[in-house]
């Protein structure tokens, strides 16, 4: 008898259709990856906005797709982030993320969900970063149902830039092969 990981493999092997849309993920990895450093820094160092413009994501386009990249990348962003009412089955949340994905090449997969990570953790890192100097950031802050303590939530956003960096190497492996 097939264990339940086994068949939500199976699953997610069945939502792997690709129809030809691609983009280049590797320069969006790189885009990527800037914003991930910029967002995982207190402050940055040597901004240089060249470093950053040669990286410009609004010069990728979308074979194939009738979405821009940012409606893309904000779609998957908003399956990621919303709370399924009666369906918090980790599951569940992962088959509608694969159904939305289900269209694109593996390595546009990972690089899309990982870009979409990146905007969400980024915004998260903004607030945590301004507040409490900021009005604008504190109101988000509480807007977000943040704690007013950010600084409790230090141990969770170092791991979760841990992990993010992990991804996108693991991405980048997976990319050159």
């Amino acid at each position: 008898m097939p264990s339940e990981d086994d068949i939500l493999i199976k699953k997610l092997l069945l939502t792997h259709d690709p129809d030809g849309r691609s983009l280049d993920s590797e320069l969006l990895l790189r885009a990527m990856e800037n914003v991930m450093c910029y967002a995982a820094t207190s402050q940055v160092c040597g901004f240089h906005i060249d470093a950053i413009a040669k990286d410009d994501v609004s010069d990728i386009e979308v074979v194939g797709s009738q979405e821009t990249l940012a409606q893309i990348i904000d779609r998957i962003k908003i399956e990621m982030l919303r709370k399924h009412p009666g369906k918090e089955n980790l599951h569940t949340r992962t088959m509608i993320l694969f159904d939305v994905l289900g269209s694109y090449r593996w390595d546009v997969k990972m690089v899309l969900t990982l870009a979409a990570f990146a905007a969400a953790f980024s915004e998260f890192c903004i607030i945590m970063q301004q507040c409490p100097c900021n009005p604008l950031a504190v109101s988000l802050s509480m807007l977000k149902h943040l704690p007013r303590n950010l600084s409790t939530l230090k141990p969770q956003f170092k791991a979760l830039s841990l992990l993010v960096r992990t991804a996108m190497d693991v991405t980048k492996v997976h990319n050159k092969a």
